[in-house]
């Protein structure tokens, strides 16, 4: 098979230089001639160098949209550690009880539990003009196209009743805060309408807020009593920390 693709070629490009020049054709059927005798053996044969492939470069792997949620995650339970008062014990990827759920589980990104009261923090890593509007998705756009998101807001708040209804059914009596968190830096919010829900982009300002509210006198004895029942459902997370994109690193100096 070799030596008759190499043949086709000779024959093929014979023809060609008859057309243009006639010594031009003697002198690739001397080149030609040779190649169908030996050099289609060789490994600089026309038909070996057609079979070659330039090695691809190793090219950075893209990070998967958990990978990338994961990393807001850390990152703001990072910040909260040093930001908010000694009193406050921070649960992260939490899984609570829940018979209404297909799963029988509700997963909360990252619950603060202090003196002053108990936050459901939802945490969102995108990027692009985010549209707030009140519908079971909002609207992402990014250049020319456009994408649902999942209502962060809607799903505080369904955590925030799943919470409450677990807490009860334990004899604990307290009202949960829902937080919506948007990290990085890289989305722009235009709002539709005002949700209930507070949705901050600074987690200092967020964090200016938590500190601002009072105590309450049972709030010492409350935290305690759910810190327990939280510490019987949460699982030890791994002592690596997650990768922290390069945009959250200017917004965590800018934080300190």
């Amino acid at each position: 098979m070799k030596l008759w693709r190499s043949l086709c070629w000779y024959v093929a490009v014979m023809v060609v230089a008859a057309v243009v020049d006639a010594r031009s054709a003697l002198l690739f059927g001397i080149v030609f001639g040779w190649y169908c005798s030996v050099g289609y053996r060789s490994r600089f044969s026309i038909t070996r160098l057609m079979r070659f492939r330039w090695p691809r470069l190793p090219t950075r792997r893209k990070p998967t949209a958990k990978e990338i949620g994961d990393a807001g995650e850390q990152w703001v339970e990072d910040v909260l550690k040093e930001a908010l008062p000694d009193d406050f014990r921070l649960f992260r990827n939490i899984r609570i009880p829940n018979k209404r759920s297909k799963t029988g589980t509700t997963e909360i990104d990252l619950l603060a539990v202090g003196d002053s009261g108990l936050y459901n923090i939802e945490v969102k890593n995108y990027s692009g003009n985010i549209h707030i509007v009140d519908q079971p998705k909002w609207p992402v756009t990014r250049g020319r196209t456009t994408h649902p998101m999942r209502n962060p807001v809607r799903q505080s708040i369904s955590q925030k009743l799943a919470l409450e209804h677990w807490l009860k059914s334990n004899s604990v009596h307290v009202r949960v805060n829902p937080v919506v968190i948007f990290v990085g830096g890289r989305a722009t919010l235009t709002f539709h309408f005002r949700p209930d829900v507070p949705i901050y982009q600074a987690i200092t300002d967020m964090v200016l807020d938590i500190n601002e509210l009072p105590a309450p006198k049972q709030g010492r004895r409350i935290r305690d009593r759910i810190i327990r029942e939280l510490d019987a459902l949460s699982v030890p997370s791994s002592s690596k920390p997650g990768p922290v994109p390069m945009a959250f690193s200017r917004s965590l100096s800018a934080t300190r």
